[in-house]
C-alpha cells in the first residue's frame, strides 16, 4: 500500500473513533486493512523508512488517536474491537519508531499515545489492554532512546500511565517489565522529567511499589546479591534487567532532585527507603566513571544524609540505651552513605566538597564516638571455617564482661555481629580519611589537631567488626606521617608515653629512632632498590 493510501486508511480510524461507531464490522475491516501495512513495515526496512519519514503520516496518526474518547459501550465484543483498533495504530507506530524518533517526539505524539492507552485501558478488555500498554511502552522506549522531549503539562497523565502495572500485576511478566524499566531509564536522562517526577504525589508509588518491589525484588538478582553480601572478588553476574536497574538508579541518585525523593520516601516508609538506598549504593559503587556534575548531584543528598545520621548515631550512644530496631536503621543509613562516599572519595571533586563542608570534622567526631562505644570482636576459626573461639574487648583492649551488652552486640548462636555494633563503619571512615589526607599537609595537621591521629593509630588492629580496618589504618597512618614532621614527632612522643606497635610504624614506612639523649623520633625507612 502506497503512502497516500496508508494516510487515508489511518484517517478512517479517526473517523470511527470520533463517531463512537457501533459497527463491529467497520472496525474489523480497518484492522484487517492496516494489518498488511503493519506486517510489511516490520519486515521491509525501506518501506518502513519511507512511511516513518512522512511527517503527514505521523500527524494523521496523532489526529486519529486524539479522536479516541472514553467509550460508552456496553457490548463486550464491541469494546474488544474498539481497543484493538487503538492497538493497531500503536503497533504501526511502534514499528515506524524504529526508523524515526525525531518526528513523533517533535509532535509530542507521546502525549496522544499515553492518553489513548489510558482511555483504552479503562475498557474491560484486560488482555487486549495489557497488549496495548506493552506496545505503547515499546513505542515510547524507541522514541526516547536518544533524547527526551518532556511536556510538563502532561505530567499527571504520564504518572498515571507509569502506575498502570499495579492494576494488572498478574499480567506483568519479565518482558513487559523490562521494557517498562528501559523506558523509565530513558526518562531519567531528562532533568526536567526528574524535577517534576519527584514533586508528584505518585512518585513514591512508582519508585517503591513498582520499580523496587515489583521489578528489582521479583525480576532481578540485585537484592539476592545484597542479601548474600560481597563475594571474595566483589564481582557477580548481572542480567539485562540488573544492568538497566543499576543504570536507572545511578541516574536518579546523581540528580539534584533526588534528595527531595529520599525525604518523601522516608516519610512514607523507612523500610522502603532502606531498599531504595541499597539499590542506589549498589548502582553508585559499581559505576566506574563520574563527572563533577553527577558527583555533586550524589553528594547533594548523600552528604547531608550522612551528617544527619552521624549526629543521630552520636545521640543514640549518648542515651546509653541499646535498641535493635533503632540501631539497625541507623546502621543501614550510615553504612550505605559512608560506602557511597568512600567509593567516590578518590575523586578530587569529592575530596574538595567534603573539606569545604566540614566533612573532616564530621568524620573524626563520628569516629571518636564509635571508638568509645563499639566493642572489638576477634573470631578465631578452625581450618574448616567453624568458630573456634571468640575474644570480645573494648576499644582499649579490656575484656567485655557485661553480658547484656554482649547479647545486644553479638549473636552467640549464629556467631554474627549485630547492627547494634555498627559493623564496617569505622573502617569506611578511615578509608575516606586516607583519601582526604594524601599529600595534603593542611589535612594532616587538622587531623592531628582534632585528635584523629590517635584514633587511627588505635585501629591498627584486627577487628572482625571492621574487616580490613588494620590495613586501612596503616595506609592512613602512612599518609598522615608522610613529609609531616609535626605528625612524626607526635607519634614518636606517643611511643615514649605508651607503646605504639613497632610493626605498625614499620608497615607505614617509618622506623623509631632513639637519640643519644633518649629522645624518640621517627625516620622514614630507606628504600632498598
Amino acid at each position: 500500500m502506497e503512502l497516500s493510501s496508508v494516510i487515508l486508511l489511518i484517517s478512517r480510524f479517526g473517523e470511527l473513533f470520533s463517531q463512537c461507531c457501533n459497527d463491529i464490522k467497520a472496525y474489523e475491516r480497518l484492522i484487517t486493512s492496516i494489518g498488511g501495512v503493519v506486517g510489511r513495515s516490520s519486515q521491509d526496512e525501506e518501506y518502513r523508512f519511507k512511511l516513518a519519514s512522512s511527517r503527514k503520516l505521523w500527524e494523521t496518526l496523532q489526529k486519529s488517536l486524539n479522536c479516541v474518547e472514553q467509550p460508552s459501550i456496553n457490548d463486550d465484543k464491541l469494546c474488544f474491537f474498539y481497543v484493538r483498533s487503538i492497538r493497531a495504530l500503536i503497533l504501526l507506530m511502534r514499528n515506524l519508531s524504529v526508523s524515526n524518533q525525531e518526528i513523533p517526539q517533535t509532535l509530542l505524539l507521546q502525549n496522544s499515545v499515553i492518553r489513548s492507552v489510558l482511555l483504552g485501558a479503562s475498557v474491560k478488555c484486560e488482555k487486549v489492554s495489557v497488549s496495548l500498554y506493552t506496545l505503547s511502552l515499546e513505542f515510547l522506549h524507541n522514541i526516547t532512546k536518544e533524547s527526551v522531549i518532556f511536556d510538563e503539562n502532561e505530567i499527571d497523565s504520564l504518572m498515571c500511565y507509569l502506575k498502570y502495572p499495579l492494576q494488572n500485576l498478574n499480567e506483568m511478566n519479565q518482558e513487559i517489565l523490562l521494557t517498562y524499566a528501559l523506558l523509565f531509564l530513558n526518562l531519567t536522562a531528562s532533568d526536567d522529567f526528574l524535577y517534576h517526577f519527584v514533586r508528584h504525589c505518585a512518585c513514591c508509588t512508582i519508585l517503591c511499589d513498582i520499580l523496587v518491589e515489583q521489578i528489582a525484588q521479583k525480576h532481578s538478582s540485585l537484592f539476592h546479591h545484597l542479601h548474600q553480601g560481597p563475594t571474595v572478588d566483589e564481582k557477580f553476574e548481572i542480567s539485562t534487567m540488573d544492568a538497566v536497574i543499576l543504570r536507572l538508579f545511578a541516574n536518579l541518585s546523581s540528580n539534584e532532585s533526588f534528595g527531595r525523593l529520599v525525604t518523601r520516601i522516608e516519610e512514607r516508609n523507612t523500610a522502603q527507603l532502606i531498599n531504595v538506598l541499597r539499590l542506589v549504593q549498589l548502582a553508585i559503587t559499581s559505576k566506574e566513571s563520574w563527572n563533577n556534575a553527577t558527583l555533586t548531584g550524589v553528594l547533594s543528598w548523600c552528604f547531608p544524609c550522612f551528617q544527619k545520621t552521624g549526629q543521630l548515631v552520636k545521640e543514640y550512644f549518648a542515651l546509653n540505651f541499646e535498641n535493635n530496631q533503632t540501631a539497625e536503621i541507623l546502621h543501614d543509613k550510615l553504612s550505605i552513605t559512608l560506602d557511597i562516599i568512600a567509593s567516590l572519595s578518590h575523586y578530587d571533586h569529592v575530596q574538595e566538597f567534603l573539606l569545604s563542608y566540614d566533612g573532616l570534622e564530621e568524620l573524626i567526631s563520628l569516629l571518636k564516638s564509635l571508638q568509645e562505644n563499639l566493642i572489638r570482636v576477634n573470631i578465631h576459626k578452625n581450618v574448616d571455617g567453624s568458630v573456634k573461639s571468640t575474644n570480645i574487648t573494648t576499644s582499649s583492649g579490656e575484656k567485655v564482661t557485661d553480658q547484656s551488652l554482649l547479647n545486644m552486640r553479638y549473636d552467640r548462636s549464629s556467631k554474627k555481629i549485630l547492627p547494634t555494633n555498627f559493623p564496617e563503619c569505622k573502617s569506611l571512615i578511615i578509608e575516606i580519611l586516607s583519601m582526604l589526607t594524601h599529600k595534603r599537609t593542611n589535612v594532616q595537621d587538622k587531623i592531628r589537631q582534632l585528635h584523629g591521629l590517635e584514633l587511627v593509630l588505635s585501629n591498627c588492629v584486627i577487628d572482625d567488626n571492621d574487616p580490613f580496618i588494620k590495613e586501612r589504618s596503616i595506609v592512613c597512618i602512612k599518609f598522615l606521617l608522610q613529609d609531616n614532621k609535626e605528625n612524626q614527632d607526635f607519634v614518636a612522643k606517643l611511643e615514649a608515653k605508651k607503646p605504639v606497635q613497632d610493626e605498625i610504624i614499620s608497615e607505614a614506612g617509618f622506623e623509631i629512632k632513639i637519640g643519644d639523649t633518649g629522645s624518640v623520633s621517627l625516620k622514614a625507612k630507606e628504600r632498598i632498590e
